[in-house]
C-alpha cells in the first residue's frame, strides 16, 4: 500500500510539474506573440486623441452659445423694462394733459392767482352753478374737486416709479402748475361755500381733500380764515 501511494504521489508531483513548466512556456511566448502591436496602439492613442479634441470643441462651441444666449436673454430684459418705462411714461403724459384740460391749466402759462380753473365735463357748467344754491352746490363742487386730487394723486404715484427719468423732472413745473390750481380752486370753493351758509360737515370734507393732498395746516387755516 505505501508502495502504491508512493508512485501515485510521484505520478501527480510530475504532472504538476508538467503543467507549470506548459503555462510558463504559453506565458513567455506571449511577449512574441504581443510583437508588432505598437502599430494598433498607436492608432488608439491618435483615435482617442482626436476624441478629446473633438470633446473639447463641442464643449468650447456649448460654451460660447451659453454665453451668447445670456446675452440675448439679458437683452430682451432691458427691452421689456425700457418698454414698461415707455408705456408709463405715455400714461403720466396723458394723464397730465387730461388733468390740465379739466383745471385749464396751460403747460405754458404760469398759475395766476386771479385765474381759478373751470369745470370738467363732468360738471355743470359755471353759469348752472352760480345758479345753484346751498348744500346742492357744495356737494357738486366738493364731489369735482375730490376727483380731481384722485386723478392729481394717482398721477404723483405714477411718476414716483420713474422720478429719475428725463422726461418726469422735465414735467414738474407742470405738476406744480397743476397742483397750485387746485389749491386754488379748493381755497376758492371754500370761501363760496361758507358765503353760502352751508353746514360744518360740508365744510370739513373740504379738509378730507386738503389732508389728501398733504396740506393739512393750510386747509385748517383756510378754515380758521373764514
Amino acid at each position: 500500500m505505501r508502495s502504491d501511494l508512493r508512485q501515485r504521489s510521484q505520478l501527480l508531483s510530475k504532472e504538476l510539474l508538467d503543467l507549470v513548466n506548459a503555462n510558463y512556456e504559453e506565458f513567455l511566448s506571449l511577449g512574441l506573440r504581443l510583437k508588432g502591436g505598437e502599430e494598433k496602439i498607436e492608432e488608439v492613442r491618435v483615435g482617442v486623441l482626436g476624441f478629446s479634441r473633438e470633446i473639447t470643441n463641442v464643449r468650447d462651441a456649448v460654451t460660447e452659445r451659453v454665453e451668447e444666449v445670456g446675452t440675448l436673454l439679458e437683452e430682451k430684459r432691458r427691452i421689456r423694462k425700457d418698454i414698461m418705462v415707455g408705456r408709463r411714461l405715455l400714461e403720466i403724459e396723458e394723464r397730465l394733459e387730461d388733468l390740465e384740460a379739466r383745471l385749464m391749466v396751460e403747460p405754458s402759462n404760469s398759475l395766476s392767482a386771479d385765474n381759478p380753473s373751470a369745470n370738467d365735463d363732468d360738471s355743470d357748467d359755471e353759469e348752472d352753478e352760480e345758479d345753484e344754491e346751498g348744500d346742492a352746490a357744495t356737494a357738486s363742487t366738493l364731489a369735482r374737486l375730490r376727483k380731481h386730487a384722485q386723478a392729481y394723486l394717482l398721477l404723483t404715484h405714477l411718476t414716483q416709479k420713474v422720478l429719475d427719468h428725463p422726461f418726469v423732472t422735465a414735467q414738474q413745473s407742470r405738476l406744480l402748475r397743476v397742483r397750485n390750481t387746485l389749491l386754488l380752486d379748493l381755497r376758492t370753493a371754500l370761501k363760496q361755500a361758507q358765503s353760502a351758509g352751508v353746514g360744518g360737515k360740508q365744510l370739513l370734507d373740504f379738509l378730507v381733500i386738503y389732508r389728501e393732498l398733504g396740506e393739512t395746516e393750510e386747509g385748517v387755516g383756510a378754515l380758521k380764515g373764514l
